[in-house]
């Protein structure tokens, strides 16, 4: 499988035999070393995949609209939903929250954490060129603990 490289948003090393892959609207691939001679599609995971993170032995994804899944790799690659609605960001009158999430590993606590990092834009931005009055200058970042047990 050829990737552009401005397809490549994320790859990571879990194991010796594992690599993960989160493809800008195509979603997670996994190569396995051995076992397999080419990029494997993820199925069931997030089609419109934003990040992975490897943790306790497990792949994880986290999609465009703040769902997490797991993914289960035997004889074949399957995914299962952990958490299906992210936490709701509120928005203000003539303005919504546009945002996009990452996955890390706390260093305090060895723990899975969504982090969603959001920036308010005027509703109607596609229909007009918007002022630089009317533009907020207000980013936020929410850091979530994953409940996994």
């Amino acid at each position: 499988m050829c990737f552009g490289e401005n397809a490549v948003r994320k790859i990571a090393v879990c194991s010796p035999d594992l690599v993960a892959a989160v493809i800008a609207g195509s979603g997670v691939f996994v190569y396995r070393p051995g076992m397999h001679s080419t990029w494997l599609f993820a199925s069931g995971g997030p089609c419109f995949a934003r990040d992975i993170a490897y943790y306790n032995g497990k792949l994880y994804s986290i999609s465009s609209d703040g769902e997490l899944f797991v993914h289960e790799f035997s004889d074949s690659i399957s995914a299962d939903i952990v958490i299906g609605i992210a936490p709701q960001a509120y928005s203000c009158q003539g303005y919504s929250w546009r945002s996009t999430f990452y996955l890390v590993i706390s260093c305090a606590t060895g723990r899975l954490m969504m982090v969603r990092w959001r920036w308010h834009l005027p509703i109607f931005y596609n229909v007009r060129r918007w002022g630089v009055d009317e533009l907020r200058k207000e980013i936020k970042l929410d850091v979530f603990e994953a409940d996994l047990e």
